[in-house]
């Protein structure tokens, strides 16, 4: 019986620890590939495009009294840049010098591409998407398939946890705190990552290390919030403990 005991332990918590890994995991990929995370990966896209469309942005830029003179007398205007057609209406680029133009010009190129595969109507299944079309996991679709996999993590985290204080009753504090505090450590390494990509993208392309950082940096952050409230699991534990304990010797 003892052994049946501890065998069931053993499968909640591992199975505690595995679904709330990937509740954590789904969450923060479903933070992630929001669409309030494009601007960030325009803005790293458009970094690593400049180079590349130097040339046509110089155009732009060579070009752009010409095309403040076309906007005095129509409202916008098309053109073609990488291999993109886009429209661009006039009033948005009143008050911009030949720089901003291109820049924005350049945005405007690498947002459409994004929608175009992050808005995209895929056909394929979730685990086999990789092989052919590997931007789903960064789309919409893959953004809801995400929230969707967070909620079902979530519900089995919590009945594995509610079988944990079937077994363990009081000590079921401490084994859920010490779960939260094990994966809550991940944390940590958000430096070392930070590091990594201070390795990668030199110092002077330092607003696209930025945002780099700030899209993956939520993964980390829900790490964080497992560690503080596994600490606070724990100090509840053996608060409740010492208390338990003095009230024992009273009596």
């Amino acid at each position: 019986m003892r052994f049946l005991n501890r065998l069931i332990k053993f499968l909640a918590t591992t199975f505690f620890t595995l679904f709330l890994f990937l509740a954590v995991l789904s969450f923060s990929l479903s933070q992630i590939t929001s669409a309030q995370k494009i601007p960030g990966l325009i803005e790293i896209i458009s970094t690593s495009y400049e180079k590349n469309l130097q040339s046509e942005l110089n155009q732009l830029e060579e070009s752009f009294v010409y095309i403040q003179a076309y906007c005095k007398q129509n409202n916008e205007i098309n053109f073609s840049v990488g291999n993109k057609n886009i429209t661009i209406y006039c009033s948005e680029i009143e008050n911009k010098t030949s720089k901003e133009f291109a820049k924005f010009v350049l945005n405007r190129v690498v947002k459409e591409k994004i929608n175009e595969f992050y808005y995209k109507n895929y056909t394929c299944e979730f685990t086999e998407c990789w092989k052919d079309n590997i931007t789903y996991y960064y789309s919409f679709q893959a953004n809801q398939s995400y929230s969707s996999l967070t909620n079902y993590f979530i519900v089995a985290s919590v009945l594995s946890a509610l079988l944990i204080f079937v077994i363990e009753k009081f000590s079921a504090l401490k084994t859920i705190g010490i779960t939260f505090i094990f994966l809550g450590i991940s944390y940590f390494f958000k430096f070392l990552l930070k590091e990594l990509i201070g390795n990668f993208i030199p110092a002077e392309l330092i607003d696209l290390r930025e945002s780099l950082i700030n899209i993956i940096s939520p993964v980390f952050d829900n790490f964080l919030y497992l560690l503080i409230f596994g600490i606070i699991l724990l100090a509840i534990y053996f608060l409740l403990k010492k208390l338990k304990t003095k009230k024992s010797r009273r009596k």
